[in-house]
């Protein structure tokens, strides 16, 4: 047997014993200077709502009923082929490690409490063997639940990467596209430019030279917008480099959660299959 201590009127954590039993066993306390005897288990990583939500569950099957100011207490918990009648108390203790036990303890009209020597042993105890299974599936279902919101979550995050590393590299294309035609006007522009400049030198009519010197004008201004125009595009490529380099990392770092999220769900899902009678 299980020996579990309870203070005056709070459950004080003092269960290393019933930590690693997996399955139901009896408890031994005192409360309120009366020594008790129940039937515990334990859950791991579960929320105390969750835990009282699959007892309320299970005293609605068994015809009990629970009043709003006493919702760790039922009346009226019936069992199958019992004539008796029980009141169920739910008690949570907070282990270490993220367990908690679960202790549900019956007292039947006639003030006695259920123990491993009641007459009727085999067929409560069963019961409380379900409320264990049905509390730990629901464990395990609110943290498959958690992990596939996260998965969906994860996976939005990375379509949405994708889709802007898409958009990304179509404008990147584009942009260099735009300056390879830059690039190749700068240098027609330039090899008309040295020609003016050539013939600037041989000649020795002022109206050649003034017509020359217009050329020579017009295609410098040309020449320094393109190159603005080069110089603008190229800071536009390379802040878009940089964007990719920090999108590839952001979908490498989704991709490997994603797995890791994917690797925690088929684990959850193997432990919901592994909780049964």
């Amino acid at each position: 047997m299980k020996n579990i201590l309870l203070a005056l009127t709070l459950l004080t954590a003092g269960f290393a014993n019933a930590q690693n039993d997996d399955g139901l066993f009896e408890v031994e306390y005192e409360m309120n200077g009366q020594q008790l005897k129940s039937f515990a288990f334990t859950t791991a990583n579960c929320s105390s709502s969750i835990i009282y939500k699959s007892w309320e569950n299970w005293v609605s099957n068994k015809e009990g009923s629970s009043g709003f100011l006493k919702k760790h207490e039922a009346n009226n918990v019936k069992f199958k082929n019992s004539a008796d009648v029980y009141k169920a108390i739910i008690s949570l203790v907070e282990e270490e490690g993220g367990k908690t036990t679960v202790i549900n303890s019956l007292t039947d009209q006639n003030g006695m409490q259920f123990t491993s020597s009641s007459a009727e042993f085999d067929e409560i105890h069963n019961r409380l063997q379900d409320l264990g299974y049905q509390t730990k599936q629901a464990c395990v279902r609110n943290d498959l639940k958690l992990a596939n919101e996260n998965m969906i979550k994860l996976t939005k995050e990375n379509a949405d990467a994708q889709l802007k590393k898409g958009t990304s590299i179509k404008s990147y294309l584009k942009n260099n596209n735009t300056l390879l035609k830059l690039e190749n006007k700068k240098q027609l522009l330039g090899d008309k430019l040295d020609l003016v400049v050539n013939q600037l030198e041989r000649a020795s009519d002022d109206k050649e030279i003034d017509g020359l010197m217009k050329k020579k004008l017009k295609a410098e201004n040309s020449l320094r917008s393109i190159e603005d125009q080069v110089v603008s595009l190229s800071a536009k490529i390379q802040t878009a480099e940089d964007n990719d380099k920090g999108l590839d990392a952001k979908i490498n770092q989704l991709t490997a959660q994603i797995q890791q999220q994917r690797s925690i769900s088929e684990n959850l899902k193997k432990k919901y299959s592994s909780i049964a009678r």
